[in-house]
C-alpha cells in the first residue's frame, strides 16, 4: 500500500492544497503514469483520505501490481508540483512525500478490508476546521472506472510509453455553477434532531474476524434527544444507547413505515425478518 502526502509549503493552506489535487486529478493521473509506462497489471485502484494534524490531505492507494520502484512512484508524483512554485530546494520533495508499507494479503478482498479500516476508524484528531466549513462534497475515498469486476485486460501489459508518446491534452469542460450545499458543520449542528434504529449482529468476515454489522431498521419520529429521555440515557454525551427489540418495532409502527426491514450497511440486498436468527442487540442513533 502507498501513501501519498502533500508538501506544506507548495500551498497557502490546506483546502487550497485538497483542491488543487482534486482539480489535477492527482491520485488518478499518478495511477495512469504507472499504468503508461508498464508497472501496473491494470488500472484499478483504491485510496482512502485521511488527514494531518495539521489539515493537509493524504492518501492511502492501493493499486494492481507486482513491484514499482520507489524512485519511479517518486518521480511520478513529484510530477504534479505547481507550475507557479520556485525550483526545488535542498531535501524537500517536489510535491510531496510518498511512502510504501508492504502487507501480505491474501486476496484482493483481504486488501480491501485492509484499506477500508481508514474509512470506519475515528481520526486521531478532529476534522479541520476547513473541512467542516468547505461547501461540497469531500469523499472520503475514491476508486477507478469497474473496480469491482474482473479485469477484462491482459495480464500482460505491452510496453511503457515514451514522452513522445503521450496523449495529447483534452480540453476541460464547461464548468457549469453549482449550488451552495450544507456544509459538514452545518449538518453537524443538526445532529441529535433526528434518530435511526439499528439491529447490530456479529458475524465472521472472510478474514476469521468478528465484526459487529449494522441493520438499518428505521426512523422514528421523536428526535435522538427526546428518544434518550424517554428510556432514561441522559448522558447527552452518548451518541447510542440500547433499546430492546419490542421498542424498536413499537417506535418505528407509530411512525407508520411501511417499507421497514433490514439492510446490511455493506449491501443492497435486504435481510428477511423471518430468519429466525435474534439479534445480537439494538441500538438507537
Amino acid at each position: 500500500m502507498w501513501t501519498l502526502t502533500i508538501d506544506p509549503t507548495l500551498f497557502s493552506g490546506p483546502e487550497e492544497a485538497f483542491r488543487y489535487v482534486r482539480e489535477h486529478r492527482c491520485s488518478a493521473e499518478f495511477v495512469r503514469f504507472l499504468h503508461r509506462h508498464g508497472y501496473l497489471n491494470s488500472p484499478r485502484f483504491f485510496y482512502v483520505v485521511e488527514w494531518h494534524k495539521n489539515g493537509y490531505v493524504h492518501y492511502h492507494l492501493l493499486i494492481d501490481t507486482n513491484y514499482v520502484p520507489h524512485s519511479v512512484a517518486r518521480d511520478a508524483w513529484n510530477r504534479f508540483r505547481p507550475v507557479w512554485c520556485a525550483p526545488v530546494q535542498g531535501s524537500r520533495p517536489g510535491f510531496g512525500s510518498v511512502w510504501f508499507s508492504k502487507r501480505d494479503f491474501e486476496s484482493s478482498s483481504h486488501a480491501i478490508g485492509y484499506v477500508t479500516k481508514y474509512l470506519v476508524k475515528p481520526p486521531r484528531h478532529p476534522y479541520p476546521e476547513w473541512v467542516m466549513n468547505f461547501n461540497g462534497r469531500i469523499k472520503k475515498y475514491g476508486l477507478s472506472h469497474g473496480f469491482w469486476k474482473q479485469d477484462s485486460h491482459p495480464q500482460n501489459h505491452v510496453g511503457p510509453e515514451t514522452a513522445e508518446e503521450k496523449q495529447p491534452e483534452k480540453s476541460p469542460p464547461e464548468v457549469k455553477p453549482r449550488k451552495l450545499l450544507p456544509t459538514i458543520g452545518d449538518r453537524v449542528k443538526h445532529c441529535r434532531e433526528s434518530a435511526t434504529i439499528y439491529e447490530i449482529d456479529t458475524q465472521l468476515d472472510p478474514d476469521g474476524v468478528e465484526r459487529d454489522v449494522y441493520f438499518y431498521y428505521g426512523c422514528p419520529k421523536q428526535s435522538f434527544d427526546e428518544l434518550q429521555e424517554k428510556f432514561g440515557h441522559r448522558d447527552g454525551s452518548k451518541k447510542s444507547f440500547p433499546i430492546s427489540p419490542f421498542d424498536a418495532r413499537r417506535l418505528i409502527e407509530r411512525r407508520g413505515n411501511e417499507s421497514r426491514g433490514y439492510w446490511p450497511v455493506e449491501s443492497d440486498q435486504p435481510k428477511t425478518t423471518d430468519d429466525g436468527l435474534p439479534p445480537v442487540y439494538w441500538e438507537v442513533w
